[in-house]
This record gives C-alpha cells, structure tokens and sequence, in this order.
C-alpha cells in the first residue's frame, strides 16, 4: 500500500511521509540511501543545498528505476541567491524541476532580504522551476514579515518537531494552520534518539505495549496528529523504513487522552537539536 497524500494550499499534493537525505546523509555518498528510499516507498525525498550530496542523490535517482513523475523531490536553499541556488541543485540533480522549493532559514538572506529572496521563488515558481514553495526555520515573526510583501503564502514551514518542543511550538502551529501553512515536521523521533531517557519515555512505552506499536511508530503517530502535516525521517535499515510507514498507512489514531498524555510530559523538558533562533 502506498503512503497518503496531503493536499497543499495552492491544490498540490505531498506525500505525508518523506526521507531526510540530511543528518547521516550530510556531506556523504547518498545514492544507496535514496535507492534504497525509493524502493522501499518513500517517494518524498527531502534534500537540500547545505547537505552537499546532489552530486549521489542524482546517482540515486537514475539507478533506483523509479519514474521521476512518481518522485516528489525537495530542496531547500542556504544561500543568499535562491535562483542560482536551485539552478545548480538541478543542473546537477539532472531534474527540470523540483516540486518544492524552501527558503532553509531566515537568516541565511539577511544580506538580500526576505522579500527579494521570496520574489525570486515566487518567479521560479512561475516559471515552473519549482511547483510549489515555502519556508523551513521560520518562527512567526519570520513569516509575518515575509507576509508584508509575499504575493503567494508558503504552502510549507518545515520545522523541528517533537514532544519536548511542543510548548515552544504551539504558538506557530496556531498561526500556520490560520493562514493554512502545512507544517513539515523533522526530528519527530528525537526522544528516542538525541535526547533519551526523558519524561515522556515511559508514556511512550506504555501506549505501545497497549496498542502492539512500538514507541517510534507511536511518536511519529503523535507528531502527524498533532501538526496535521507531513514528518520527514530518515534510516540507513529497509526493515525500519517499513516500520515507520506504519503509523502512516495502517496504524489507528492514538486516543485524545494519548496524545495529551505525551503533550504534559513533554512540557517538563526543552530539547532542540539545531536551529537556536527557533527559540527566540
């Protein structure tokens, strides 16, 4: 079965399940990995100018035999020409077009600007360079700036997200869903991994053992119910690339007294892996 798709704003679709190709990936040969992705059913791969693979994604790309009408393909840009950025992105992706284009984090165009750097996504996107675009880092104050002169409203912000960031970010799922910003959630397994042994651990563990899950399918069920959009995760293993599609596919909702029970643990700790601006 394949994975679900959500509707974006501007009437396009995405893949409610992507692969990073960041993280394990940054800076290494990652054509096994987007193989490896693809043939296994994630056909939302999540890459991006600062991870410095393009070069083995394309490899990737043209050895898994996958169409690339059937690939939604995203990258995000950390310099401060956005055009230039994604004309080398597909130069050397060997791809026409990706199907969304980020502006990786606010600061990185401080010396354009936002609203420059926006207008030149809002053309590509006219152009058809990219089918849809949106943001990745941006805190509401970012996106409220960005409003003052946007003429198209992001069909994405794509953010950390997990239990132990809720608090902080509760105030930014409110403003995207207002203004119908698709939240792109990454890190969604951090209680698991960078951050273990914390509160919302034994939580986590007793709703898996309760419901036959395992507590990563149980995050990642949490994470997807409680922004309503897309959650980006990554593995090196085919057996654990299928047990996340899982909570996405087949899995049953998690209770309204589950999903609130792992919200109040998490509330207890902070624990943001990068992007410290998020914070401010």
């Amino acid at each position: 079965m394949s994975l679900p798709k959500l509707l974006l704003s501007n009437g396009r679709r995405i893949p409610v399940l992507g692969y990073g190709l960041g993280t394990a990936n940054y800076g290494r040969d990652s054509s096994d990995a987007v193989v490896l992705a693809l043939r296994q059913g994630y056909l939302h791969l999540d890459g991006a100018e600062a991870y410095a693979n393009d070069e083995s994604i394309r490899i990737g790309l043209e050895r898994s035999g996958v169409s690339r009408k059937d690939i939604f393909y995203t990258t995000k840009c950390s310099s401060k020409d956005p055009r230039a950025a994604l004309l080398k992105s597909l130069k050397t992706l060997n791809l026409e077009y990706v199907d969304l284009y980020l502006l990786h984090s606010p600061e990185y165009f401080e010396e354009i600007g936002l609203a420059k750097a926006w207008e030149m996504c809002e053309e590509m996107q006219t152009e058809g360079l990219c089918k849809s675009i949106g943001v990745s880092n941006f805190r509401v104050k970012d996106l409220k700036k960005l409003a003052e002169t946007a003429k198209v409203t992001p069909v994405i912000n794509q953010i950390e997200f997990h239990p132990y960031l809720y608090k902080e970010t509760k105030p930014l799922l409110d403003y995207c869903k207002e203004h119908a910003i698709t939240i792109a959630a990454w890190g969604p397994l951090t209680p698991l991994t960078n951050a273990k042994n914390g509160p919302v651990d034994v939580t986590v563990a007793e709703i898996a053992k309760s419901t036959g899950y395992t507590p990563g399918q149980v995050l990642l069920k949490w994470c997807q119910q409680v922004t309503g959009g897309v959650v980006l995760t990554t593995s090196s293993k085919a057996s654990r690339l299928q047990e996340q599609m899982v909570p996405f596919i087949s899995m049953p909702d998690l209770t309204d007294a589950q999903v609130e029970a792992i919200i109040e643990n998490g509330k207890s700790k902070h624990f943001r892996t990068y992007m410290p601006h998020m914070d401010e």
